[in-house]
Parts: structure tokens; sequence; C-alpha cells
């Protein structure tokens, strides 16, 4: 067929855009009166085949245009479907996007926050070495303080015992003299009787 309605092939048909559908259906009503014609005009019963195959044609034609009226309808459908779903994905995009934000800012965040940890943690294994080293030395000062205390202590208790000694014997001494120094006097003239021992 020839009228730019549609085109057949062996494999295939093409059909005509939504504008020229109008016409296509105008050339389809003329070709079924003039088969209807053709099917009770007395002279042409010879063309029976032929009017077999119209009308295969014809049940054909109208499949398709049937055919074409649902893929326009599913197009429009997908379409609309296509629409909603490039909405959808914008959508999605514009939350990806605004969690990727987030995930950046907490990501800086944790940095700062890891850096400052890691500072404070520097500081504090520094306090520690300064501590321990405070410590030792202080242990070691004391140590050197109680060895200090403990020989003067030791010594002062040898010089008390020295002195106690020295002590203990300077009364003996200082008794030994008094009883001589009594006899001494008990035997000078005119020493009373009562002070002879």
């Amino acid at each position: 067929m020839t009228d730019g309605t549609f085109h057949r092939s062996q494999d295939s048909v093409t059909f005509a855009p939504p504008e020229s559908q109008s016409n296509f259906l105008l050339n389809i009503a003329g070709f079924l009166t003039l088969r209807e014609e053709a099917r009770f005009n007395p002279g042409w019963f010879t063309i029976a085949p032929m009017l077999q195959d119209l009308d295969q044609l014809a049940a054909r034609i109208g499949q398709l245009v049937q055919r074409t009226r649902q893929l326009h309808a599913e197009r429009d459908a997908l379409r609309l479907r296509l629409n909603d779903f490039e909405a959808e994905q914008r959508v999605l995009k514009q939350r990806a996007a605004d969690r990727e934000a987030e995930i950046v800012t907490l990501q800086s965040k944790l940095q700062d926050h890891d850096g400052a940890v890691t500072a404070m943690l520097e500081q504090a294994q520094q306090a520690e070495i300064v501590l321990r080293e405070q410590l030792a030395r202080e242990t070691a000062e004391r140590q050197a303080l109680e060895s200090r205390f403990s020989a003067r202590e030791t010594e002062l208790q040898g010089n008390l015992q020295t002195r106690d000694t020295e002590l203990q014997r300077l009364r003996v001494a200082a008794a030994s003299a008094r009883e001589r120094i009594d006899a001494v006097l008990a035997r000078l003239p005119g020493a009373p009787s009562g002070e002879q021992h």
C-alpha cells in the first residue's frame, strides 16, 4: 500500500507517526467501501480469491491499527512511569548528596576529634614520664634520707651508750671521791666524832 499510512516488508511493519492516523483511517474506510462494492457487483465474481485476500488484509490492517493504539497507550504510560522514575531518581540523588555531605562533615569532625585525642594522649604520656622520673628521684632521695637517718640513729645510740657508761663511771668516781673526802675530814683534829666512819 502506498498511501503513506504504513509500509510492509517481508519481516517488519513500520507505522506512520500519530499525526497521520486520521488520514490512515479515512483510507481504510474508503478501502472497505470499495471492497463491499466489489463483493456485490455481479461483474466482479471472478475476483473472489482477491476479495478474500483483501478481507484478510483488511482484518490485518484493523489488528495493526488496534495494536498501534495499544502501543501508543503503552508508550504514554511508560513515559509517565519514566517521568515518575526520573523525579524519584532526582530525589534519591539529592538525598545521596545530602548524606554524602553529612558523611564528609562527620569525617572532618572525627579527624579533628582524633587529632585532639592524640594530642591529649601524647600530653598524658609525657606527663606520666615526668611523674615517673620525679617519683624515681623522690624515692631515691627518701631511701638516701632513710639511710642517713638510720646511720645517724645508730651513731646517736652509740654516743648515748658511751655517755651512759661515762656517766656511770663518773658517778662511781664521784661517790668514791666523796667517801675519801669524808674519811680525810673525819681524821682531821676537831672533827665531830659522829662524822667518823
